[in-house]
């Protein structure tokens, strides 16, 4: 197993006064630049950001050798045998893990909201407490009324998510069920069972309901549960990660709904604690919690608790074909009522008319595709259902205040 080794230098050829008074005390004969570790797992968008952050502060402030293990499980990520470093930024979520870090004796930050026996480090972490009042909001102010939360409750920070979710529906006179759903390493061998255990709890819970899950697969895992059991997502069962995983985010149909959490501001402020410490200053506080940044919403919570089973197919057969030349007639053949009945019952339930929502669904797609995408701009024109790129231009201005040009330029923008 590979391990790499990034040396982050700063671009000025001298090291100032200041910035020499930041470097660890050495042993004669060791090279002054620090060895770090970072055990953090690298393929997950949460990770990579976090390593982001943290090589954007020492580029910034401090050169550093950073040592990190780009696949593997996360003890197989420690470093090598022999390795003479001088700091550690960890997630510290494995017993064996706490051990070693102890073990070594070295400055620790660490960045897992998991608090295990001898695990006292300074630490540096998402505040759930605020991820799940974030979560209860968004929720409520959508209409829903039934709620439940999935994901792997032996854990205990998935638990502990579970608690401060209870506590903050029980705040608003609300309960919520839940799904233990172990990690998918966990239950191989028992697929076929674990499957259809969650599909026939799916299947028994009472709709629309506002389901919570723990991290990106088990969201991805419940959608392709209700989809094979013609469960409609969002209108039966929404679906809302804890944390995003781009692009896996979007890989289920309907997309799923993720929390984003700052870890790049966890990993900037992991290594600003560690340079600290390297330099023998005092920490401002032993344990940060950085709030979720906001909620990125996509189809599977792009709803309202409607209980009006016509309305709800509508809107299916809308969220279905919106990207294709579908009229009013297409609507009106899938779900046999009046234009007039139709009209009223989707302004009553959404202040908007059956091909308001057509348009809000394509104008939403290419919000997302004039951001993440290098694709042209009739290419996007096409992919949203338009067949030229003027029609698309004046509906997208229309509707967002700003020409498609001009919104993708400062959505780059705000990236950089």
């Amino acid at each position: 197993m590979k391990h790499l080794m990034y040396v982050i230098a700063h671009k000025q050829s001298k090291t100032s006064v200041s910035q020499a008074s930041r470097q660890p005390m050495k042993s004669p004969g060791k090279a002054e630049t620090p060895n770090v570790a970072l055990i953090v797992d690298t393929a997950t968008t949460w990770g990579r950001n976090l390593i982001e952050g943290v090589i954007d502060f020492v580029d910034q402030h401090t050169p550093w050798h950073l040592q990190v293990e780009s696949s593997g499980t996360m003890e197989s990520r420690l470093p090598p045998p022999g390795w003479d470093g001088d700091g550690i930024i960890a997630r510290a979520s494995d017993p064996k893990i706490v051990q070693w870090l102890n073990d070594t004796k070295l400055p620790v930050i660490n960045i897992s909201a998991i608090q295990l026996p001898r695990s006292n480090f300074p630490c540096v972490t998402t505040d759930y407490k605020a991820s799940a009042a974030i979560a209860c909001q968004y929720y409520l102010n959508r209409g829903f009324q039934n709620f439940a939360y999935v994901g792997p409750l032996k854990h205990q920070v998935v638990n502990d998510y579970y608690t401060y979710f209870k506590a903050e529906l029980a705040a608003h006179k609300q309960t919520c069920l839940s799904f233990d759903l172990p990690y998918n390493y966990e239950d191989r061998r028992n697929l076929d069972i674990r499957t259809k255990k969650l599909q026939d709890w799916l299947i028994q819970l009472p709709k629309p309901i506002a389901i919570v899950s723990w991290g990106n697969d088990a969201g991805r895992e419940i959608i392709d549960a209700c989809n094979r059991k013609n469960i409609l997502v969002p209108h039966d069962v929404a679906v809302l990660g804890t944390d995003t995983n781009k692009p896996l985010d979007k890989a289920s149909h309907p997309s799923l709904s993720c929390i984003q959490t700052p870890s790049y501001q966890i990993g900037w402020t992991a290594a600003e604690m560690l340079d600290r410490l390297f330099q023998g200053l005092p920490l401002k506080e032993h344990r940060v919690l950085f709030p979720p940044t906001k909620i990125s919403s996509q189809l599977s919570t792009d709803t309202l608790a409607i209980r009006d089973k016509q309305l709800i197919q509508a809107l299916q057969f809308i969220r279905d074909y919106a990207y294709q030349a579908i009229t009013m007639d297409d609507i009106l053949a899938h779900v046999p009522m009046s234009r007039r009945l139709l009209e009223q019952k989707f302004r009553k339930q959404l202040g908007r008319s059956p091909m308001a929502e057509v348009t809000r669904l394509r104008i939403s797609k290419a919000r997302r595709l004039l951001a993440d995408t290098d694709m042209t701009m009739q290419e996007i024109a096409e992919a949203c259902g338009y067949s030229t790129y003027n029609y698309m231009s004046y509906l997208f201005k229309r509707e967002t205040g700003v020409p498609p040009t001009e919104y993708r330029q400062s959505s780059r923008q705000a990236k950089l």
